[in-house]
Protein backbone atom coordinates (compact mmCIF):
# COMPACT_ATOMS: atom_id res chain seq x y z
CA UNK A 1 0.00 0.00 0.00
CA UNK A 2 2.87 2.62 0.83
CA UNK A 3 4.77 1.72 -1.50
CA UNK A 4 1.95 2.01 -4.15
CA UNK A 5 1.19 5.41 -2.94
CA UNK A 6 5.00 6.65 -3.24
CA UNK A 7 5.00 5.37 -7.08
CA UNK A 8 1.12 7.08 -7.90
CA UNK A 9 3.27 10.51 -6.01
CA UNK A 10 6.47 9.82 -8.23
CA UNK A 11 3.81 9.46 -11.42
CA UNK A 12 1.95 12.60 -10.35
CA UNK A 13 5.11 14.53 -10.11
CA UNK A 14 4.04 15.33 -6.03
CA UNK A 15 6.06 13.23 -4.29
CA UNK A 16 8.22 14.46 -1.38
CA UNK A 17 11.06 13.21 0.41
CA UNK A 18 9.58 12.84 3.78
CA UNK A 19 12.70 14.52 5.45
CA UNK A 20 11.83 17.79 2.93
CA UNK A 21 10.24 19.16 6.36
CA UNK A 22 12.64 18.77 8.64
CA UNK A 23 14.12 22.51 8.04
CA UNK A 24 14.49 24.13 12.16
CA UNK A 25 11.88 27.12 11.86
CA UNK A 26 13.45 29.88 13.33
CA UNK A 27 16.88 29.10 10.71
CA UNK A 28 14.29 29.27 7.65
CA UNK A 29 12.16 32.00 8.94
CA UNK A 30 15.31 34.25 9.32
CA UNK A 31 16.32 32.88 5.60
CA UNK A 32 12.45 33.73 4.78
CA UNK A 33 12.96 37.94 6.01
CA UNK A 34 16.78 37.85 4.21
CA UNK A 35 15.01 37.00 1.04
CA UNK A 36 12.26 39.67 0.94
CA UNK A 37 13.14 43.68 0.17
CA UNK A 38 11.45 44.93 3.21
CA UNK A 39 11.22 48.45 4.33
CA UNK A 40 13.73 49.08 7.40
CA UNK A 41 10.67 49.36 9.72
CA UNK A 42 9.07 46.25 8.08
CA UNK A 43 12.04 44.19 8.98
CA UNK A 44 12.35 45.99 12.67
CA UNK A 45 8.62 44.72 13.23
CA UNK A 46 9.28 41.30 11.76
CA UNK A 47 12.33 40.89 13.78
CA UNK A 48 10.07 41.78 16.80
CA UNK A 49 7.16 39.42 16.43
CA UNK A 50 9.52 36.91 15.68
CA UNK A 51 11.74 37.40 18.70
CA UNK A 52 8.94 38.26 20.81
CA UNK A 53 6.08 36.00 20.13
CA UNK A 54 6.38 33.15 17.37
CA UNK A 55 10.48 31.99 18.49
CA UNK A 56 9.66 31.46 22.18
CA UNK A 57 6.90 28.39 20.46
CA UNK A 58 8.50 27.34 17.96
CA UNK A 59 12.26 27.59 18.52
CA UNK A 60 12.85 24.03 18.28
CA UNK A 61 10.61 23.19 16.19
CA UNK A 62 11.48 21.93 11.98
CA UNK A 63 8.56 23.37 9.62
CA UNK A 64 6.95 19.97 9.27
CA UNK A 65 6.37 19.70 13.44
CA UNK A 66 4.50 22.75 13.18
CA UNK A 67 0.80 21.49 13.00
CA UNK A 68 -2.67 23.39 12.99
CA UNK A 69 -3.43 22.21 16.40
CA UNK A 70 -0.01 23.74 17.73
CA UNK A 71 -0.61 27.00 16.37
CA UNK A 72 -4.20 26.89 17.87
CA UNK A 73 -2.60 26.44 20.99
CA UNK A 74 0.11 29.33 20.48
CA UNK A 75 -2.52 31.65 19.30
CA UNK A 76 -4.48 31.39 22.11
CA UNK A 77 -1.53 31.61 24.57
CA UNK A 78 -0.59 34.83 23.00
CA UNK A 79 -3.90 36.06 23.87
CA UNK A 80 -4.62 34.84 26.98
CA UNK A 81 -1.05 35.99 27.71
CA UNK A 82 -0.84 39.54 26.39
CA UNK A 83 -4.29 40.54 25.61
CA UNK A 84 -2.88 42.66 22.89
CA UNK A 85 -5.59 41.23 20.20
CA UNK A 86 -3.33 43.63 17.09
CA UNK A 87 -0.09 42.27 18.24
CA UNK A 88 -1.28 38.66 18.00
CA UNK A 89 -2.86 38.94 14.75
CA UNK A 90 0.19 40.47 13.20
CA UNK A 91 2.19 37.71 14.75
CA UNK A 92 -0.26 35.08 13.05
CA UNK A 93 -0.01 36.93 9.56
CA UNK A 94 4.25 36.38 9.84
CA UNK A 95 3.61 32.78 11.13
CA UNK A 96 1.39 32.01 7.83
CA UNK A 97 3.47 33.69 5.39
CA UNK A 98 6.29 32.29 6.40
CA UNK A 99 4.62 28.91 6.27
CA UNK A 100 2.79 29.35 3.41
CA UNK A 101 6.60 29.87 1.40
CA UNK A 102 7.49 26.50 3.01
CA UNK A 103 4.98 25.20 1.48
CA UNK A 104 5.67 26.64 -2.33
CA UNK A 105 9.41 25.66 -1.63
CA UNK A 106 7.60 21.96 -1.30
CA UNK A 107 8.80 21.56 2.39
CA UNK A 108 5.30 20.55 3.97
CA UNK A 109 2.25 20.17 2.18
CA UNK A 110 -0.38 22.27 4.03
CA UNK A 111 -0.17 25.28 5.75
CA UNK A 112 -0.88 24.94 9.42
CA UNK A 113 -1.82 28.48 10.01
CA UNK A 114 -5.60 27.92 8.80
CA UNK A 115 -7.74 29.69 11.80
CA UNK A 116 -10.73 31.81 9.93
CA UNK A 117 -9.96 35.59 11.15
CA UNK A 118 -7.00 35.04 13.06
CA UNK A 119 -4.90 37.54 11.17
CA UNK A 120 -7.42 40.15 10.87
CA UNK A 121 -7.16 43.25 12.86
CA UNK A 122 -9.81 45.03 14.43
CA UNK A 123 -9.14 48.52 15.97
CA UNK A 124 -11.31 50.32 18.25
CA UNK A 125 -13.41 52.99 16.92
CA UNK A 126 -11.93 56.30 18.13
CA UNK A 127 -14.06 59.17 19.60
CA UNK A 128 -13.31 62.37 17.87
CA UNK A 129 -14.03 65.93 19.76
CA UNK A 130 -16.40 67.89 18.76
CA UNK A 131 -15.41 71.80 17.97
CA UNK A 132 -17.28 72.78 21.57
CA UNK A 133 -14.48 70.17 23.30
CA UNK A 134 -11.57 71.87 21.38
CA UNK A 135 -12.18 75.16 22.28
CA UNK A 136 -13.11 74.80 25.29
CA UNK A 137 -9.63 72.68 25.56
CA UNK A 138 -7.81 75.40 23.58
CA UNK A 139 -9.32 78.19 26.73
CA UNK A 140 -8.08 75.68 29.45
CA UNK A 141 -4.99 75.10 28.22
CA UNK A 142 -4.28 78.64 27.52
CA UNK A 143 -2.38 81.09 25.41
CA UNK A 144 1.11 79.70 24.92
CA UNK A 145 -0.23 76.36 23.72
CA UNK A 146 -3.71 77.35 22.25
CA UNK A 147 -2.12 77.10 18.26
CA UNK A 148 -0.92 73.45 19.17
CA UNK A 149 -4.26 72.24 20.01
CA UNK A 150 -5.92 74.32 16.83
CA UNK A 151 -3.00 72.30 14.77
CA UNK A 152 -3.61 68.98 16.35
CA UNK A 153 -7.58 69.11 16.38
CA UNK A 154 -7.68 69.93 12.59
CA UNK A 155 -3.94 69.66 11.08
CA UNK A 156 -2.67 66.73 9.73
CA UNK A 157 0.16 66.42 11.67
CA UNK A 158 1.11 63.96 14.21
CA UNK A 159 1.83 64.44 18.58
CA UNK A 160 5.79 64.69 17.74
CA UNK A 161 5.71 66.90 14.84
CA UNK A 162 3.64 69.51 16.87
CA UNK A 163 6.11 69.25 19.75
CA UNK A 164 9.28 69.52 17.04
CA UNK A 165 7.18 72.97 15.78
CA UNK A 166 9.34 76.11 16.50
CA UNK A 167 9.22 79.46 15.86
CA UNK A 168 12.18 81.42 13.92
Amino acid sequence: MWLSQVEAGFTRGDWRSPDAGAVNFPVYAEKWDEERELAVRTVDLYQHLLRLHVFPAFDAADLDEITAPRVGEWRTERLRKTKAKTTVAKAYRLLKAIMETAVDDELISRNPCRIKGAGKESAAERRIATVVQVDALADAIGVRWRLMVYLGAYGPMRPEELAGLRRR
